[in-house]
Formats: structure tokens, sequence, C-alpha cells
């Protein structure tokens, strides 16, 4: 997955079998693709969790086996929320 560096087109994913690539887009009225394309950070947890940080979408969690996201925002009447729409390192 590429795609960090404050990249305003979503990632990016490469699919080394067929060589081919996809790019993910954010969609407002589709919950399930990424919430925003300017994309901050990409980071994989220990459990092989992809998460994608964008500029003012939130925390967004890549499902790998539907290849669909679920996004974290910040709520400022919800103090459970994230702390920011703006994702960093």
């Amino acid at each position: 997955m590429a795609g960090n560096g404050r990249q305003r087109y979503g990632p990016v994913k490469y699919n080394y079998k067929d060589r081919s690539f996809k790019q993910y887009r954010s969609d407002p009225s589709d919950p399930t693709t990424i919430s925003h394309s300017v994309i901050i950070s990409i980071y994989e947890d220990l459990s092989g969790n992809l998460w994608v940080g964008t500029g003012i979408g939130g925390l967004n969690l890549l499902n790998r086996s539907t290849d669909q996201f679920q996004s974290f925002q910040h709520n400022s009447l919800d103090e459970k929320s994230i702390g920011s729409q703006w994702i960093q390192e």
C-alpha cells in the first residue's frame, strides 16, 4: 500500500500476482470507502491491520477481507471519539 506523504488522491494498492493497481478513493455517499483522499499516514499494526490517517477525514481501518474501510471521526460531543480529524504519525 502506498500513499503516505500527503498524497491527495487516496492510497494505492499494488497486486503482485497480476501486476495491477487499485486506488482507494473517497465517496461521501458510500461509508465503506476511505473517509478522505488526503492521506497523511499509513500504519500496519502487529496484528496486520492497516490504519490510514487523513488530513481532515479522521482515521480509517481497512478490512483486508472485504477491501472496505471503517472510519473513525472526531465528535466534540463524544469524549470517546478520536481527538482530531487530522491524523498524523
